[in-house]
């Protein structure tokens, strides 16, 4: 009898210890993420480039998101984020050129909602609106889907 009660307590004790090791987010690090994809939605959203910035320049980011459904989604990159080890959150600032740049292409474009035709991917280069201090936590409409660090 005793023993099958200590066995229900320590059963009891580990039940919320082991609720909480699954709300850790995945640590991945930079040299890994274009190897990794995170699932959201019906979307699959790859890291391809990170460039967290320095002291005098903004950080830069580029993405594929693929689609492997059979119907449109919406990609949205001003719901992408990072939070800091400072707590910073830093935003995506905008889509930059890609390719030959004219003089009327320097500007950068503001980030658009985009949508991903079905089994289909796009490929982004975004400039950040800081410098990203890691390890940083990377959301996406509010998720938190990864820890990068170095």
């Amino acid at each position: 009898m005793r023993s099958k009660l200590l066995t229900i307590i320590i059963v009891l004790t580990m039940l919320p210890a082991s609720g909480f090791a699954g709300d850790d987010p995945d640590r991945v690090r930079i040299s890994d993420l274009s190897a990794r994809s995170f699932d959201v939605g019906s979307l699959k959203i790859t890291l391809k480039r990170f460039w967290a910035g320095s002291l005098l320049t903004r950080g830069y980011i580029e993405i594929r998101v693929d689609n492997p459904s059979d119907v449109a989604v919406t990609f949205n990159p001003q719901r992408l984020s990072f939070v800091g080890k400072n707590g910073k959150q830093v935003n995506i600032r905008g889509r930059r050129q890609r390719g030959l740049v004219n003089p009327d292409d320097r500007a950068i474009e503001v980030a658009q909602p985009r949508e991903v035709a079905p089994r289909a991917y796009v490929n982004e280069l975004y400039e950040l609106d800081g410098r990203v201090h890691l390890p940083a936590m990377l959301f996406y409409e509010g998720k938190e889907l990864a820890l990068i660090v170095k």
